[in-house]
């Protein structure tokens, strides 16, 4: 995986997941049954505030404010949810820490983040495709075997995202991004279209609801101009690259590649 690509995705695009309601009755009760508390309100938003404030003051502070604030959600009913953005949180918190070249620290905060996922059960889809995009990122601290093994399972459990729920644009896109970043001699560049192009025709939050994630797509949008760059297929890319300005146009990664085209 190239860090320093993923580092810019991180910093100036990354956000977080969409609960669809089949995920909504089995973890939080269909319809109504219990809100999540004020403090996840909007929380995807707050968090990606916190991270630029984190760079912007060359301090964790922001992120580890935010962090505690998450943390102090009691209500059990919500606990699932908490889980989720804290392990959000992590994966921010580990990107300052790559950017800062802090490496030990890095892959401490990124194992906090997959440990705590993994310690969901029946996990929702999102929180496979969660678990999965953190897994991606830490393949960068392992080698040979180990790195293998990491790798196959975050293809697992984005497969199994998807099967949970086929709507789920994150579930496509960490397929698409684990694929775009295999080595061809693994397979990789076979299903990054497939992946990603799914991803793009899907709502990033169908719900609507402020307490819940929505991500992956303008980050799908940008990955898949580069695969059609990388694969001579120049008038495909410029076309999804407008596209994809025209539904994001502050996208920092995509006006990048239009400045890059030019």
């Amino acid at each position: 995986m190239k860090i320093l690509y993923l580092v810019v995705v991180l910093l100036f695009g990354i956000p977080a997941a969409n609960y669809t309601s089949k995920i909504l009755t089995s973890h939080y009760g269909e319809k109504t049954a219990v809100q999540p508390e004020n403090i996840l309100l909007g929380v995807e938003k707050r968090i990606s505030t916190a991270m630029t404030r984190s760079f912007m003051r060359r301090s964790l502070a922001p992120l580890t404010a935010i962090r505690k604030e998450i943390s102090q959600v009691e209500s059990p009913e919500q606990q699932q949810l908490v889980t989720y953005w804290l392990a959000h949180t992590d994966f921010q918190i580990a990107v300052y820490y790559l950017t800062a070249k802090d490496m030990k620290a890095c892959e401490t905060v990124i194992k906090r983040g997959i440990s705590l996922l993994e310690g969901v059960k029946n996990k929702n889809s999102e929180e496979l495709a969660l678990l999965a995009y953190l897994q991606g990122f830490s393949i960068q601290f392992s080698k040979g075997l180990g790195a293998a093994k990491i790798s196959k399972r975050a293809n697992a459990n984005s497969s199994n995202a998807a099967k949970l729920d086929a709507e789920n644009l994150r579930a496509h896109y960490v397929m698409g991004s684990l694929n775009f970043y295999t080595p061809k001699a693994y397979g990789g560049g076979k299903k990054v279209e497939e992946h990603l192009t799914r991803a793009i025709s899907l709502p990033a939050n169908k719900l609507g609801n402020p307490y819940l994630p929505g991500w992956g797509k303008a980050e799908a949008y940008e990955l898949l101009v580069r695969h059609y760059r990388n694969t001579s297929r120049e008038d495909e890319a410029e076309i999804l690259l407008s596209e994809g300005l025209e539904l994001f146009p502050d996208n920092y990664l995509l006006n990048s590649l239009a400045a890059k085209g030019k």
